[in-house]
């Protein structure tokens, strides 16, 4: 873990924990997104993050708080796992009806 910031800067390229595997995507990859949170918080999502061992320090996700939304900077393999997090948590009343082509996220500057 402690070399792969020299070597993703080396090579250009991002890269993200999720459940213990190790996933990279190349610079020109990653995109910017903004989720809705709906009737999520942002420290559930942090939270959910946690416990599905997502973690990255080479991705950004900020908190857009008068929106409820997240601007995350990262991967799509990242934006997508975010996105599942959200659509899944409890407050959110997913039902299983609901699929990809219903998503919640949309391209930043929209």
């Amino acid at each position: 873990k402690k070399i792969l910031p020299e070597i993703a800067e080396q090579f250009n390229f991002k890269w993200h924990f999720e459940s213990r595997k190790i996933h990279i995507s190349p610079v020109e990859r990653i995109t910017t997104r903004v989720l809705d949170l709906g009737r999520m918080h942002i420290d559930q999502l942090h939270t959910a993050m946690l416990r599905a061992e997502i973690k990255s320090g080479a991705y950004d996700v900020v908190h857009l708080a008068e929106s409820n939304e997240v601007r995350v900077d990262g991967s799509l393999v990242f934006i997508e796992s975010l996105e599942a997090l959200i659509q899944s948590h409890p407050d959110q009343g997913v039902t299983e009806g609901f699929g990809a082509e219903e998503s919640q996220y949309k391209n930043a500057g929209e």
